[in-house]
């Protein structure tokens, strides 16, 4: 299950794998928040975001208590570092914290840290490319506290531009790995616009300007063709 925290809304989606139809809604709500409970897309109210994912969660009809959800990227910084190929998931991890000093402004005791190995790197062969990402303890302990209150557990906190290229996958079919993707999210007081290439993000321009009507909320999928 997704759970979207805008700033005039609470979505909720649960979404299921079948072998026949491959991914299908099962379930889906949208509940309105009272202004100012969302600001800037960091959470004000926590009480008023807890009620309104409680809310979604009933009339939603789910049995689902787990879920995830995501974090503006204006929160997060994200690095790619070049590191030896052969090293496990505890060592790398250990040189990250170790090198993360160089490029998170915040004590390391007041910041979540994640990485994740994107592949070979193009510096050595013997070297692979690790996205590094921190935030501010903070941004994410809101996030799962509103859940908590709206009954569920934050199994998955991503960073919502990482999101889109994930959602965007489930729009690729066999042969369409190369395609170009540009998806425009039209939002009650933001505007985003990711373009995706082989499903991965390559642009992403945002706008504090919304759609007319507040609490409406409807994304695009535009196909420019092979690029």
């Amino acid at each position: 299950m997704g759970l979207d925290i805008g700033s005039t809304a609470v979505k909720l989606v649960e979404l299921s794998q079948t072998s026949s139809a491959g991914v299908q809604v099962e379930n889906y709500a949208l509940e309105a928040l009272p202004p100012g409970a969302v600001v800037e897309k960091k959470i004000a109210n926590l009480q008023a975001v807890g009620e309104a994912i409680r809310k979604a969660v009933t009339h939603s009809g789910t049995r689902v208590k787990h879920a995830a959800t995501a974090v503006s990227g204006s929160v997060v910084i994200t690095k790619v570092i070049a590191m030896a190929a052969t090293l496990s998931d505890t060592e790398m991890e250990a040189q990250i914290r170790l090198e993360s000093d160089q490029c998170i402004p915040y004590p390391l005791e007041k910041v979540n840290l994640d990485f994740d190995v994107l592949g070979p790197s193009a510096s050595g062969s013997h070297l692979a490319d690790v996205l590094l990402a921190a935030s501010r303890r903070e941004n994410l302990d809101d996030r799962v506290a509103a859940l908590e209150l709206g009954g569920l557990t934050a199994t998955v906190i991503d960073v919502e531009a990482y999101t889109m290229e994930s959602a965007s996958r489930l729009l690729l079919g066999a042969g369409d790995e190369q395609r170009t993707l540009a998806v425009a999210d039209l939002g009650a007081t933001t505007v985003t616009l990711h373009v995706l290439h082989a499903g991965h993000s390559v642009y992403t321009w945002e706008q504090r300007f919304g759609s007319l009507r507040a609490h409406r909320r409807s994304s695009a999928v535009l196909s420019p063709g092979p690029h």
